[in-house]
């Protein structure tokens, strides 16, 4: 079978945070052929076998996917491009589209969610009163029409593929509001995979030490709620020390710096994060909303526990207490509290890295998760037949 893994966006495939050598990797070792496709401004410094266009408007072309001779394709379109899919589609393929949301992108289904996203966006208080007008134009006016890309983009699609149990729940409540239920049963729950190392890897012995991992200049990644949590948790305890990493933390966390028990790190390269995780108890992710983050995954899976608001990803994966704490409410007194109780969780024997990680570990296998996106392949085959 040939396979091909398809980024259809600007940023480079080797600096995003969703690995496609992975899923290469996991379809070969199913006995497939597969290969990247993009345009040949995000595939420099790829590393791995593909083909690429000169232009986004290619991926529009019936004929284009004619001429790759593929018979399946696995592509990340946040619920759009609509146009990429009916030219796929033309050309007899079976197509997996990764949403790579949390499901509640639709304003007119959403709307108080995704106002306050509107809002968390802006830094100035003119910028919010022009949000709330732009979201009020939206809802009265050009959501329905916004949301029937995502509809029309999950009817060209085989199987819509997303990350956790909550945003598989909260797409399919998109869909039944559209009287599309018929839909619903394309949504597959497939994670992502992660590097080998982190799958391998023996268990180290956990320090009394907390992490938290992000990109700091993006509003959504919860700085501001990261910042005023540690300070309310180091008011009370000062036992655990805290590691902040990713680029713009520097800035963001500068008056963090001076404290004992908290190291602003920048940004970390890949091995280095792994280490980090390794020796860690606990992630933080404090945003507000993700689809999935994929060093929670990386640290699920070296036996590191959850710490975080009570968002859907956070919810997803705090299904039970050994893989650790959700705050009551989004502020810094509950997160820091949260905080407390996942360390004394841990300082009392009720988490084990090893059972954390020993539970993870095959969720995350990329030649799994390769198997669990064909799964329907023939069924699909035996019905176009």
């Amino acid at each position: 079978m040939r396979i091909a893994m398809v980024w259809n966006a600007p940023h480079r495939l080797r600096e995003i945070s969703v690995r496609y050598d992975l899923y290469l990797a996991g379809f070969r070792k199913l006995g497939h052929e597969a290969f990247a496709v993009s345009t040949k401004e995000a595939a420099v410094g790829f590393g791995e076998t593909i083909v690429t266009v000169d232009s986004p408007a290619v991926f529009k072309r019936g004929d284009f996917w004619k001429s790759l001779n593929v018979d399946v394709v696995v592509i990340i379109t946040w619920h759009r491009m609509v146009a990429e899919l009916a030219a796929m589609r033309e050309a007899g393929i079976f197509i997996v589209s990764l949403g790579d949301s949390d499901g509640q992108d639709s304003v007119h289904v959403y709307p108080f969610v995704n106002l306050h996203r509107m809002l968390l966006m802006q830094p100035s208080f003119n910028l919010k009163l022009r949000a709330i007008k732009y979201w009020a134009e939206v809802y009265l006016r050009t959501a329905r029409k916004y949301d029937e890309e995502a509809i029309q983009s999950t009817r060209f699609s085989d199987k819509v593929v997303l990350c956790h149990l909550t945003s598989k729940q909260a797409f399919g409540i998109f869909l039944n509001s559209y009287r599309e239920g018929g839909l619903v049963d394309k949504i597959a729950l497939v994670p992502y995979p992660v590097d080998d190392v982190f799958l391998t890897a023996r268990i180290s012995k956990k320090d009394n030490q907390v992490v938290a991992i992000g990109r700091w200049d993006d509003p959504r990644k919860g700085g501001t709620l990261l910042d005023s949590s540690l300070k309310c948790f180091l008011r009370k305890w000062s036992a655990t020390r805290f590691l902040i990493v990713g680029p713009g933390s520097q800035k963001r966390f500068s008056s963090l710096r001076a404290t004992k028990q908290v190291e602003v790190l920048g940004y970390r390269t890949s091995p280095e994060i792994f280490e980090i995780l390794s020796k860690s108890r606990s992630l933080i992710v404090p945003s507000w909303w993700e689809g999935a983050p994929i060093v929670a995954s990386e640290a699920l899976c070296v036996g590191c526990s959850l710490i975080g608001p009570p968002t859907p990803f956070i919810k997803s994966f705090c299904y039970e207490p050994r893989f650790g704490s959700m705050a009551r409410s989004r502020n810094a007194r509950a997160l820091a509290h949260a905080i407390h109780q996942e360390m004394e969780a841990w300082s009392a024997g009720d988490r084990r890295s090893s059972d954390i990680a020993s539970i993870w570990r095959p969720q995350f296998d990329g030649m799994k998760i390769c198997s669990e996106l064909l799964r329907g392949f023939k069924t699909s085959i035996r019905k176009l037949g």
